[in-house]
């Protein structure tokens, strides 16, 4: 079928998905006990799954979309936590920090170990003293876990000396074939110690598209033969309707880094209501929830035109940074099928952040206070939510009728 017919066709969905979106019923979907919840949707079996190795056993997919285990307290937000070091994790001032990130109120810490490309187009990653070694990640999730938070495990793979968007390997299924062996160690280790949730890969541009459906269906097919937690995919804020895997995964991921073209608030809130009718029909096609895998902006001016930018660009501004996060919040804050953030990012070190300081952190900040609150009205919120109120989100009687289709599109 022409592109223009195509058009016509996804363009009349978006539309109906982003005005029923707009309706605004509070989300206690998610704040129920995991026992007692529907599935989302039930992911597309017709096409199997392929051996996972030579000579392996075929895993048959999931029949519903799991969810995460949280005892009725709901799926929540917090904070990534990164570092490149090998002991970073373990490291006293990273517990001390640690504890610090629990008694915001957050509930979630993500980590984030990095395995590196020599150079992009290379079909090799491997770890480096830039890598978290598997001990200190454990140290870390252990006491995480201690301190009452959940934990996401969320790999990367970056290039020296290049950005991640330039990675493109010149031998794709070489390159898939090294990143298996990255992404079955971090999974081996997120089953082991009880992750909640598995992120399967970042921001990889050139090989997350639809010519790359099966060798990502493959991939987390041998994943959940070894962890048994949700999984999700975080994908670049222009790029993820582009990502036709999210019927395999549990949770759509966005890393949300969308510009705004004024610092004013009510200019951010307007920009927000236009972002949200993009990730909607998103969500509505698949009929699962969004995770904003990673959400930040560094407190400087001009920060909201570039909010992905971590390197110095203008005099400080606290309050682009806490406005930005306000802003998204008032708009994404109620919506039924937004599961929650993970902020870019908490610093390892426990003094982080503070009011001179330029980065994306919120240690210190303005914008921490605006997070607390949200985390305090949530957990408010958790409290009063009864299992009659619970309503099944973002219209998944799409998935079914439209996901063949839409499977097969190619970027327009």
């Amino acid at each position: 079928m022409k592109n223009g017919v195509w058009r016509v066709k996804l363009n009349k969905v978006i539309m109906a998905a982003a005005l029923l979106s707009l309706l605004g019923m509070p989300n206690c979907f998610s704040q129920v006990p995991a026992n007692n919840r529907m599935a989302l949707s039930q992911l597309d079996n017709s096409a199997g799954f392929p051996d996972l190795e030579p000579g392996g056993a075929i895993i048959p997919p999931p029949t519903t979309i799991k969810s995460i285990q949280t005892s009725g307290s709901g799926f929540g937000s917090g904070f990534t936590m990164p570092c490149w070091w090998k002991d970073c994790y373990s490291l006293p001032k990273t517990i001390e920090s640690l504890t610090k990130l629990s008694q915001t109120g957050a509930r979630w810490v993500v980590l984030t170990p990095t395995w590196f490309m020599n150079a992009a187009s290379d079909s090799y990653m491997q770890a480096t003293d830039g890598t978290p070694t598997d001990d200190s990640l454990r140290v870390a999730i252990r006491k995480a876990k201690s301190l009452g938070l959940l934990v996401s495990l969320k790999p990367h793979v970056d290039v020296k000396n290049d950005i991640r968007f330039n990675l493109n390997p010149a031998d794709q299924k070489a390159w898939f074939k090294s990143y298996r062996v990255m992404v079955l160690q971090y999974a081996r280790l997120a089953a082991a110690e009880k992750v909640d949730i598995f992120v399967v890969g970042t921001e990889l541009f050139h090989v997350d598209g639809p010519t790359n459906y099966d060798d990502w269906k493959s991939l987390i097919a041998a994943v959940r033969a070894v962890y048994s937690g949700s999984l999700t995919y975080a994908a670049d804020w222009y790029n993820f309707p582009r990502v036709t895997f999210w019927d395999q995964l549990d949770y759509i991921g966005i890393d949300c880094y969308f510009p705004q073209v004024s610092s004013y608030y009510i200019v951010m809130q307007a920009g927000w209501q236009s972002y949200k009718l993009l990730v909607a029909p998103v969500a509505a096609l698949y009929g699962k929830q969004v995770i904003f895998t990673e959400l930040g902006i560094s407190s400087q001016e001009g920060a909201n035109r570039q909010p992905w930018e971590w390197k110095e660009i203008g005099p400080v501004d606290l309050k682009v940074q806490s406005d930005y996060f306000e802003s998204l919040l008032s708009v994404f804050g109620d919506t039924s099928w937004f599961a929650g953030f993970w902020q870019w990012g908490w610093e390892i070190n426990p003094d982080g952040g503070g009011a001179n300081d330029k980065g994306m952190t919120v240690q210190g900040k303005p914008a921490l206070d605006v997070l607390i609150r949200h985390f305090t009205a949530a957990a408010n919120k958790l409290a009063s939510c009864e299992e009659a109120s619970v309503y099944s989100p973002v219209l998944p009687k799409y998935q079914h009728s439209l996901f063949q289709k839409h499977k097969q599109l190619r970027p327009i």
